[in-house]
C-alpha cells in the first residue's frame, strides 16, 4: 500500500453553471508571511481525509479504483510545504538567529508526532508478534525511521516495508528539505531567485526521467527521494515568491489562474487514461505537471478565488489542524482495529471488514485530535519559544 497525490471537488471551481462568480479582486500581493490563511488549513484537512480514503478504501485488496486518488494529495501536500515554508523563509532569512528559530520550529513540529507513531507501531509489533496478521507486517530496522533514512532502505530492499509507516517516506524527504530550502535562499540573491528555483525544478524532471524507465529499484527513487520529489516544493516556493512579487501586473490574471489547474488536470487525467498509470511519460511529465497545478491553485487561493471559501469551514479547519496526526496514524489504526476485532489484515471484502474500516475513520481522527492536544501542540507551543527577529530590529 503506497502513497501517493489526489483532488477533490472542492479544490476546484464549480463550472456547468452551478455557480457564478466574478473574478477576484487585483491584489498588489499575497497575504504577509505572518498572516494566517485560513483556506490553506482546510485544503490541509482536504487532502489528509484524501489520503484516509484513499487507503481505507482503495488501496486494499478489494478496494474501488475509483478512491484512488491518494497520490495526487501527496503531491498536493509537497507543493504547499514548499509555498508555506518559502513565505517563512523570505520574510525572515538574513534576520539574527533565523536558521535556529527555524530549524527548530521544524523539529519541534515535525518530529515528535512521528517519533510517537513510530513508537506506537514498533511496540504494536512486539506486542502482537505471535497474531498471524501483524506477522505480515515487515517493519524496517528501527534505526532507520529513527535516522529518517527508511527510503534508502526501502530502495535496497526492494519493498516499502511495513504498509504501516509506508507514508512516513515522505515525512522524510520534507525533512530534507528543510535543511535546503533556506541555504538556498540565503546563497541566491532575491532578483534571480525565481531562475534558480526553475532551474532546479527541471533538474528534478530530468532526474526522473533518467530513472522511471529503469528497475523497480530506480524507480522507487525516482518516486521517493528528495531529488525525484522536489519539483512539487520547488513549485510551491516560485508560487510563494510570485505571490509576494509586488511589480506584477495581476489585472485580468485571476480568472486564468482559476481555470488553469483544471485544464491540467483534465490533460494530465486524459493522457493517463490513453497511456496507462505505468506509462514512462506519465511519471516524467504527468506527476509534474499535477504539482504545477497545485502551485498555480494555490497562487488564485491566497488571492482570494473563491472557492478558498469553501476551504475555510469549521469543520475542515478542524481536520486541518489534526491533518498532520491524521496523516502519520491512520494507517496504525486501521491495521490495528482489522487485526484485533477481525484477525486479518485489512479490506473491504465483507460487511464486516466495511464496518470495521469505516468504524476506522472517526477512531483516527479522534486519536489524531488526542495527539494533537498532548504532543502535537504542547510542542508546537515550545517550539515557538524561538521567535524570528524582524528586519527592522536586524537593519
Amino acid at each position: 500500500m503506497t502513497t501517493g497525490v489526489r483532488t477533490a471537488w472542492v479544490l476546484l471551481p464549480k463550472v456547468g453553471g452551478l455557480r457564478v462568480v466574478d473574478a477576484c479582486p487585483a491584489q498588489a500581493a499575497g497575504p504577509a508571511a505572518s498572516e494566517r490563511i485560513e483556506a490553506l488549513d482546510g485544503l490541509r484537512g482536504v487532502l489528509a481525509m484524501m489520503v484516509v480514503i484513499a487507503h481505507y478504501f482503495g488501496e486494499v485488496p478489494n478496494g474501488v479504483s475509483a478512491v484512488l486518488f491518494g497520490w495526487i494529495a501527496v503531491k498536493v501536500f509537497f507543493v504547499l510545504s514548499g509555498f508555506l515554508m518559502a513565505r517563512i523563509i523570505l520574510a525572515h532569512v538574513g534576520t539574527p538567529g533565523f536558521f535556529q528559530t527555524f530549524y527548530m520550529r521544524r523539529l519541534t513540529r515535525t518530529l515528535p508526532v512521528y517519533l510517537f507513531t513510530v513508537a506506537v507501531v514498533f511496540l504494536a509489533a512486539s506486542v502482537f508478534h505471535t497474531e498471524a496478521w501483524m506477522q505480515a507486517e515487515r517493519n524496517l530496522p528501527l534505526w532507520s525511521y529513527v535516522t529518517l533514512t527508511q527510503p534508502f532502505v526501502m530502495i535496497a530492499r526492494g519493498d516499502y516495508g511495513s504498509e504501516w509507516l509506508t507514508p512516513t517516506w515522505t515525512l522524510t524527504v520534507e525533512e530534507q528539505f528543510y535543511l535546503i530550502a533556506p541555504v538556498l535562499c540565503l546563497l541566491v540573491p532575491r532578483r534571480h531567485l525565481l531562475l534558480a528555483l526553475g532551474a532546479l525544478v527541471g533538474a528534478s524532471v530530468l532526474f526522473r526521467a533518467a530513472l522511471v524507465g529503469g528497475d523497480e529499484a530506480s524507480f522507487m527513487a525516482a518516486n521517493i527521494t528528495l531529488p525525484g520529489a522536489a519539483h512539487s516544493m520547488f513549485l510551491g516556493m516560485i508560487a510563494a515568491k510570485v505571490a509576494d512579487s509586488r511589480g506584477m501586473a495581476w489585472k485580468g490574471s485571476d480568472q486564468a489562474l482559476r481555470a488553469l489547474p483544471v485544464i491540467l488536470l483534465a490533460f494530465v487525467f486524459l493522457l493517463r487514461a490513453a497511456g496507462g498509470k505505468d506509462a514512462t511519460w506519465f511519471h516524467v511529465a504527468g506527476m509534474p505537471l499535477i504539482s504545477l497545478a497545485a502551485a498555480i491553485y494555490l497562487l488564485s487561493i491566497v488571492r482570494g478565488a473563491p472557492e478558498a471559501d469553501r476551504l475555510t469551514s469549521p469543520a475542515l479547519k478542524f481536520l486541518g489542524r489534526i491533518s498532520y496526526g491524521t496523516y502519520l496514524l491512520h494507517m496504525p489504526v486501521l491495521g490495528l482495529m482489522h487485526g484485533i476485532l477481525l484477525a486479518g489484515k485489512p479490506d473491504i471484502a465483507t460487511v464486516a471488514q466495511v464496518i470495521v474500516t469505516l468504524a476506522a475513520v472517526p477512531a483516527t481522527i479522534g486519536t489524531a485530535w488526542i495527539v494533537h492536544r498532548t504532543i502535537e501542540q504542547p510542542m508546537i507551543e515550545w517550539g515557538r519559544k524561538w521567535s524570528f527577529a524582524s528586519k527592522r530590529a536586524s537593519a
